[in-house]
């Protein structure tokens, strides 16, 4: 049986078909390729597929998670990506530290919290500090009783 799992994502890119192209990288580990997966990822027509594709980076691909979320940073729900991040483990917090970084300007509670929580675990108090003055959007009840 043949397996041309990377031709059929070239071909699905060509027609114009990223959502089968993402599905088949994903599924197929002999077909993903990072620059092409950046590139169909923006493109897909279903939003579900971009956050499948944040928890398949978190498993398959931790070290490119970061420049998958530069790509998707206006495209998903910040708040939901921070539940993702939490509900694989405290070292996808970690891993998306620069993320989160990134998106804080939007000043998200869900982002707010989800640094503070990584500044004081760090014991990055200065960062913290900075954190907590510029982004008031957090829980400061929570965050007083660490």
């Amino acid at each position: 049986r043949a397996r041309l799992w990377s031709p059929s994502v070239y071909l699905y890119m060509a027609d114009k078909q990223a959502d089968s192209a993402v599905k088949v990288m994903t599924e197929h580990a002999s077909a993903f390729d990072n620059d092409q997966f950046l590139d169909a990822i923006v493109k897909v027509r279903n939003g579900e597929i971009m956050y499948k594709a944040v928890n398949f980076y978190l498993t398959m691909h931790p070290m490119l998670f970061t420049r998958l979320m530069e790509v998707l940073e206006e495209l998903v729900d910040h708040s939901r990506v921070v539940n993702q991040l939490r509900r694989t483990g405290d070292w996808a917090l970690q891993i998306g530290q620069t993320y989160l970084k990134a998106v804080q300007k939007d000043n998200l509670s869900a982002v707010n919290e989800a640094l503070n929580e990584l500044y004081i675990e760090d014991e990055d108090y200065e960062s913290l500090k900075k954190s907590i003055d510029k982004f008031q959007n957090f829980n400061m009840i929570a965050l007083a009783s660490k």
